[in-house]
C-alpha cells in the first residue's frame, strides 16, 4: 500500500481549500445577522449599516485581511432553494399540448378526437 502519504496529504489540503472557501459565507452571514439585529426590521437601516462597513475590514485570516465587500465576493453563492426563496409548479393541459405540437389543426376528426380523450381522461379513475 503505496502512497497512503500522498493521499492523505491531497485530503489534508482538500479539506483546508473547502475550509477556507466556505469561512467566507460564515463570516458574511454573520455581519448580516448583526445588521438585521441593529436594524430591527427596518430595511433601510439595515442596508445603511452594511455599506458603512463595507470598507472596514470584518476577516482578520493573520495572513490577510478581508473587508465585508471582499468577502461578500468571496462567498459560496447559494441557489433561491437553498435560501428557501421560491418554490413553482407548473400544471399543464395535454390537450393543448398535443394541438400545440399538431400545428393547431383544424381537421375536424382531430378536434373531436382531443375532445373525446379529454372527456375520457376527466371520467376516468385510472392514470
Amino acid at each position: 500500500m503505496q502512497g497512503k502519504g500522498i493521499i492523505k496529504f491531497f485530503i489534508v489540503v482538500i479539506t483546508l481549500a473547502c475550509l477556507y472557501s466556505i469561512s467566507f459565507t460564515f463570516v458574511t452571514r454573520n455581519v448580516e445577522k448583526d445588521a438585521v439585529a441593529y436594524a430591527q426590521g427596518d430595511l433601510q437601516k439595515e442596508r445603511a449599516y452594511l455599506d458603512s462597513i463595507a470598507d472596514i475590514p470584518v476577516y482578520n485570516l493573520g495572513f490577510a485581511k478581508y473587508t465585508y465587500q471582499e468577502a461578500k465576493e468571496r462567498e459560496i453563492a447559494l441557489g433561491l432553494d437553498l435560501k428557501g426563496g421560491m418554490n413553482v409548479t407548473m400544471e399543464i393541459s395535454l390537450q393543448e399540448l398535443i394541438s400545440n405540437l399538431a400545428g393547431n389543426p383544424t381537421d375536424e376528426n382531430v378536434i373531436n378526437a382531443l375532445k373525446n380523450a379529454d372527456i375520457r381522461a376527466r371520467e376516468s379513475q385510472t392514470d
